[in-house]
C-alpha cells in the first residue's frame, strides 16, 4: 500500500511542485495528541489552511487497492470526504491518479459519503467526525454549478449597475455611468456571499437533497476528469483583477500628466472616468496575468510554469493584437472591442490546443454574440451596450459549461441570458451618455 502510494503520487507529481501528505505532515501520535494539533475549529485545521492557501495549487487524490478491494473506496473516510469539500469549494483543480474510477473512490457497489467516518468504523462517532457532519450538512459543498451560478448573478448585477447609477443620481455623467461597474460588484458580491449560500442550501433541502448528495456528485464529476481546472477563486482573484486595474489607473494619471495639454485636475470627473474606465482594462489583462484563472471559460490547466509564462504572453498578445485591429476596423469603442474580441479569440485558441471542444463552441458562440451586439450598438446608437453585453454572456456561457447542470438547467440561463441581454438593448436610453463621441467617430471611420 505505502510503495504504491509513493509511486502514484512520484509519477503524477510535477518536479516544481511541493506536496503535503496528511499523515506525513500532521504527527501521527496518540488521539490526544492529535486532537492538540488540530483544535476544535475546523476551517482551523491543517488540512482546511493548506488549502484554502494562495499557493495552493491543485488537490491530487490517489486511491488506493485495499479500500476498493473491502468495497469501501477512498471516500468511506470522512477526513478524505472534508479534503475534497474544501479543494471544490476553493475552486481548485481536482485530478486523480491513474486508480479513478468509481471503484476506487466509493466502491462497489457505490456507497454515499453520508456512510463515511473518521478513524475506526467500529467505534462510536468522534469529535472530528462531528465537525465535518456538522459542517456538511449546513454548509453544503460548493460544485461548479453552484460555482458558475454565484458568478452570473455577480455579472448580472455589474451589467446593470451604471443603468441603476445614473437612473439613481439622476444625472447622466460618463462618470457615474462607469462607477456602476464597481459598484455593482460590490452589490453582487454582498449577494452571492450573504443569503445566497443559505438559499441553496434551503432549496436542496425542498428537492431532497443533502450536502452528501453534492458532496456524491462533485466526486462522480472528479472520475469523469470534469474537475481538472481551476475555478474562479474569489479569494485571490478579485485582488488580483482589483491589482490589474489599479495600475491601469495609474497608467492613465501618470498618461494625463504627461501628455495630454488639459490639466487634469481642471476636469475631474473626466479624470476619474478615465480612471473607472481603466478597471476593464485590468479585466482584459488579467488572462495574461493568471492563465489557469480563466478556466471556467477554456476548460484547461496548465501545470508547469513555463506553459504559464507562454500561455500568458500569448494571450497578451492576442489582447494587443485585437487592439490594434479594432482601430482599424471598428467604429466604435475601437481599441476596447478589439482587445475584448483578441482575449475571446485567445481563450478560444488555447481551448481548441488541449481539445476542450465544449468550451470551444462555448467560446465561438460568446464571439459570434459580441460582433452581433457590436451591429446592434450602431443601429440603436447605444455605444456603451458592449462591455456590458459581455459580462453578461461570460456569466451564461460559464454556466453551460459547468458540469453537473441538466440539459433543462442550461437551457433556462441560456434563455435567461438572451432576455438579458435584450433587455439591456431595450433599457438604452441611460447608455446614450455620449452620442456626439459616437458621432464623431462614427464620421471619422467613415473618412
Amino acid at each position: 500500500n505505502v510503495k504504491r502510494f509513493f509511486e502514484d503520487t512520484l509519477f503524477h507529481l510535477c518536479d516544481h511542485e511541493v506536496a503535503y501528505i496528511c499523515f506525513l505532515s500532521n504527527y501521527q501520535g496518540s488521539p490526544e495528541e492529535i486532537d492538540a494539533q488540530l483544535g476544535n475549529c475546523i476551517t482551523q485545521f491543517p488540512f482546511t489552511q493548506i488549502l484554502q492557501s494562495y499557493t495552493c495549487e491543485r488537490l491530487l487524490v490517489v486511491p488506493n487497492e485495499e479500500l476498493r478491494q473491502n468495497g469501501r473506496g477512498l471516500y468511506s473516510r470522512l477526513w478524505c470526504d472534508w479534503e475534497i469539500t474544501v479543494a471544490a469549494s476553493e475552486g481548485l483543480p481536482i485530478h486523480i491518479t491513474s486508480r479513478n474510477n468509481l471503484d476506487f473512490l466509493l466502491g462497489d457497489p457505490p456507497h454515499s459519503t453520508r456512510d463515511a467516518r473518521c478513524g475506526n468504523p467500529n467505534l462510536p462517532i468522534n469529535d472530528d467526525e462531528k465537525l465535518i457532519r456538522d459542517t456538511i450538512e449546513n454548509n453544503h459543498p460548493e460544485s461548479n454549478k453552484y460555482q458558475a451560478i454565484r458568478l452570473f448573478w455577480v455579472f448580472f448585477c455589474v451589467a446593470w449597475g451604471p443603468r441603476l447609477c445614473v437612473i439613481l443620481s439622476q444625472d447622466m455623467e460618463r462618470v457615474h455611468w462607469f462607477l456602476g461597474y464597481p459598484l455593482g460588484l460590490i452589490v453582487g458580491l454582498l449577494l452571492v456571499n450573504g443569503p445566497m449560500p443559505l438559499l441553496w442550501t434551503h432549496w436542496h433541502r425542498l428537492r431532497g437533497r443533502d450536502g452528501y448528495d453534492v458532496l456524491d456528485s462533485i466526486i462522480k464529476q472528479a472520475a469523469l476528469q470534469s474537475l481538472t481546472y481551476r475555478r474562479f477563486r474569489r479569494r485571490w482573484d478579485l485582488p488580483m483583477i482589483g491589482l490589474a486595474g489599479l495600475l491601469c489607473g495609474i497608467a492613465v494619471i501618470i498618461y494625463s500628466w504627461l501628455f495630454v495639454t488639459e490639466d487634469p485636475i481642471d476636469n475631474p470627473k473626466a479624470l476619474a472616468g478615465h480612471i473607472l474606465n481603466s478597471i476593464g482594462w485590468g479585466l482584459l489583462l488579467w488572462p495574461a496575468l493568471e492563465i489557469n484563472g480563466v478556466g471556467p471559460w477554456t476548460g484547461v490547466y496548465l501545470m508547469q510554469p513555463w506553459a504559464q509564462w507562454f500561455c500568458g504572453l500569448g494571450m497578451l498578445c492576442a489582447l494587443l493584437a485585437g487592439s490594434y485591429i479594432g482601430g482599424k476596423v471598428f467604429c466604435v469603442s475601437r481599441h476596447a472591442q478589439g482587445a475584448l474580441l483578441g482575449v475571446l479569440v485567445g481563450m478560444t485558441v488555447l481551448s481548441t490546443m488541449h481539445k476542450k471542444w465544449r468550451f470551444v463552441l462555448a467560446l465561438v458562440l460568446d464571439i459570434l454574440i459580441m460582433i452581433g451586439v457590436y451591429f446592434l450598438m450602431l443601429k440603436f446608437g447605444c455605444w456603451m451596450l458592449w462591455r456590458d453585453s459581455f459580462v453578461l454572456v461570460l456569466g451564461v456561457s460559464g454556466i453551460l459549461v459547468a458540469p453537473g447542470g441538466s440539459l433543462k438547467q442550461k437551457v433556462f440561463f441560456g434563455v435567461v441570458g438572451f432576455v438579458m441581454v435584450g433587455a439591456l438593448l431595450a433599457e438604452r436610453e441611460t447608455c446614450k451618455l455620449e452620442t456626439s463621441m459616437m458621432s464623431q467617430e462614427l464620421s471619422q471611420c467613415a473618412e
